[in-house]
């Protein structure tokens, strides 16, 4: 149990969000927020959109 008493499971928030996979939550809502500029300046180059500059790493899941 954590110590903070306002602390809630993963299962907890993906029961709140209407989730049936633990995953999902934690892939879409509690992911490590890594970016890595050079995989994001090559789909760049694909898609032609220039976000890999832009803090793309606050962009919310879905």
């Amino acid at each position: 149990m954590p110590d903070d008493p306002n602390a809630v499971t993963s299962r907890q928030i993906a029961d709140q969000l209407g989730h049936s996979r633990v995953s999902m939550t934690q892939d879409g809502y509690l992911g490590r927020k890594v970016k890595n500029l050079e995989a994001a300046r090559a789909m760049d180059a694909v898609f032609g959109r220039g976000d890999a500059e832009r803090g793309w790493e606050t962009q919310s899941g879905g």
